[in-house]
């Protein structure tokens, strides 16, 4: 028999007789298991393969011989001294009945190696490898991932593989059904719940590709169903902080903006109280300046502040500032805090700012109507101790006068003289005090300079106007005070 027709096969061709003995074989089947051998004796199976292999699928040898086909794989040893995974298909010769037939090897250990690498690592993550026909009639592979995530077994899903629907969350399966169309377009993602059989519900990001061959036609769709939950929880955690914050920045009484640092100082957020401040819609605010919005001169002293702000590194308290929106002057406290990022450059900054324009009128009110009281209390009681008062400047006048008239009398005596002028001008320094402190107490003053005093004076004049009633009710004041304490007041 010539073999010329066996070179033109690709892998391993060889015929064999029906005591199992090679009888011709192409180079590549002898370069792979009979290279080194005598040529001139008969070889059996179990000397190319192996005897475990020859015991193994001895029967399947047999069937051949009887006309019926065979396919298996076996380990064997190459020529090379290495065991390699081979294909072995088994041929009957139609020309020799059952007394030969062919043996087709085909060198799989690439292609073993690569699915045993397929599978070590489909069975050690948690991701769920799938493989359909483009009709899903047939589950062509399923990871043992499916087994934990689905609940169900691989081999339920094998038996049936349109089952795996069956625990796809209600209110998501029909969205997902009608997007199996997408699979054999490569555009299938999507998100959807899955319902084990305890009631636990795992989030699941499922994807698919198509699998084309040498004429595009799709043959074949994989994927790759992935275990989300934690990934949804958390967005959901997120997504719950942020509406949590909304309803706060919403809610709040003071204005909150946000600015850019890495945009110019642009606004990037204004919540419904700056709105209502400046007069402005928050999207006519945001991608903004403060040059865009305000006058010049604010925006200066607001872009300083910021400035300053992120040079120092520190949140700032501004007590009082003032700006210019579409309803007026208002003045704010405004807290600005600098935010930075993970290389420490200047990202955003935060705003708070309170207005204060109606406290401040309030407080003016205030001082207006107190300084209103503190004014009519004093005149209440100017008309109280007023009698008092007139008492007291009628006991120097009358002494004044007495004096006067004997002045004339003591022309020629300059002791008496001078004794009578001292005499009258205490009594006109004792009026002048009076009519001194009286006229401070009375006095409505709009502006307050503040300089030092003797506090020993300060006393002593207050005592002067209260103790006329004071010794009417026969009541002694006694005061001790240093003379050299001062204090810093408006007189």
């Amino acid at each position: 028999m010539t073999n010329q027709w066996m070179e033109l096969i690709p892998g391993g061709v060889s015929y064999w007789n029906s005591a199992f003995e090679l009888i011709e074989s192409n180079s590549a089947f002898k370069s792979a298991f009979v290279a080194q051998w005598d040529s001139t004796r008969a070889v059996h199976f179990s000397e190319v393969f192996g005897k475990p292999n020859f015991r193994q699928f001895e029967s399947q040898l047999k069937s051949v011989l009887n006309h019926v086909p065979q396919t298996f794989e076996l380990d064997a040893e190459h020529s090379d001294q290495t065991t390699h995974r081979y294909q072995i298909t088994l041929k009957p010769d139609p020309t020799q009945g059952s007394h030969g037939f062919f043996l087709f090897s085909l060198d799989v250990t690439e292609l073993h190696q690569a699915s045993f690498r397929f599978q070590q690592m489909a069975n050690s993550i948690e991701e769920v490898f799938w493989m359909t026909d483009p009709i899903k009639k047939k589950m062509i592979y399923i990871s043992p991932g499916y087994e934990k995530i689905w609940g169900r077994t691989c081999d339920s899903l094998y038996s049936n593989p349109l089952s795996f629907i069956d625990a796809i969350h209600p209110e998501d399966r029909s969205r997902v059904v009608d997007a199996f169309a997408k699979q054999s377009s490569g555009l299938y993602d999507e998100k959807y719940r899955i319902l084990q059989p305890d009631g636990t519900i795992i989030w699941i990001q499922d994807r698919a590709f198509p699998i084309t061959n040498h004429q595009k036609k799709v043959t074949m769709i994989v994927g790759i169903a992935q275990n989300i939950t934690n990934l949804v929880k958390n967005e959901q955690e997120i997504q719950a902080r942020k509406n949590f914050l909304e309803a706060i920045l919403a809610h709040i009484p003071s204005m909150i903006f946000v600015k850019d640092a890495q945009k110019n100082l642009k606004h990037s957020m204004l919540n419904p109280a700056g709105e209502v401040l400046l007069g402005l819609k928050q999207e006519e605010v945001i991608g903004k300046t403060d040059y865009d919005l305000f006058k010049k001169e604010d925006a200066d002293f607001f872009q300083q502040k910021d400035r300053e702000c992120f040079e120092h590194r520190q949140a700032t308290q501004i007590e009082k500032e003032i700006i210019h929106t579409v309803k007026g002057a208002r003045y704010l406290t405004t807290y600005k805090v600098p935010t930075f990022d993970l290389q420490g450059n200047p990202q955003f900054l935060i705003g708070i700012s309170q207005d204060i324009t109606e406290e401040l009128i309030a407080k003016e009110q205030l001082e207006l109507e107190r300084a209103r009281s503190i004014q009519n209390s004093k005149m209440a009681s100017l008309g109280e101790i007023s009698a008092g008062i007139a008492h007291e400047i009628n006991n120097p006048l009358a002494i004044i006068s007495s004096n006067i008239q004997l002045i004339q009398k003591f022309k020629t005596d300059p002791d008496k003289f001078v004794d009578k002028i001292a005499i009258i001008q205490k009594s006109i320094d004792r009026i002048i005090k009076i009519i001194s402190g009286l006229s401070k107490f009375s006095r409505k003053s709009e502006t307050r300079f503040f300089q030092p005093h003797s506090l020993m004076s300060l006393v002593g004049e207050c005592l002067m106007l209260v103790e006329i009633k004071a010794k009417k009710h026969s009541v002694t004041i006694s005061c001790e005070i240093a003379e050299d304490l001062v204090i810093v007041c408006d007189e």
